[in-house]
């Protein structure tokens, strides 16, 4: 799966220089995957959903600062999925700057249990590229 979400650098994602707060880059990449789970497993993120994602691990690697009114591209793709988890290696990047990488693990869980589950088919074949 290659999955391209787009973001700009806004005033709140900035210190008094311009620059970009770490924490914004978490959000782009928060961002990007859940345009994933709305684009191809909605019932995930619906109201009451019996199946939701929680991310348990993530790694970041900073490059190149990001600034006020930047277009940004979060680029994602599938990492090793296992039956429980997936990995989604995210990159940030503008114009052809890359300037943050990102593995996310994540898991699903029943709602009404807490307790992990399958991922979803649906979600699965996104993430393979099977869609």
């Amino acid at each position: 799966m290659a999955f391209e979400h787009q973001e700009r650098v806004y005033y709140s994602d900035t210190d008094s220089e311009g620059i970009a707060y770490h924490k914004a880059y978490f959000d782009w990449a928060e961002h990007a995957r859940s345009e994933i789970l709305l684009r191809y497993n909605p019932e995930t993120v619906a109201s009451g959903a019996g199946i939701i994602p929680v991310v348990t691990h993530i790694d970041i690697s900073y490059y190149s600062p990001a600034h006020l009114d930047d277009e940004i591209v979060v680029r994602s793709e599938a990492g090793e999925t296992q039956r429980f988890s997936a990995y989604v290696l995210q990159r940030i990047y503008t114009g052809d700057r890359l300037l943050a990488d990102l593995s996310v693990r994540f898991a699903f869980i029943d709602s009404a249990t807490g307790r992990p589950c399958l991922i979803p088919d649906r979600f699965r074949a996104a993430l393979m590229g099977d869609v």
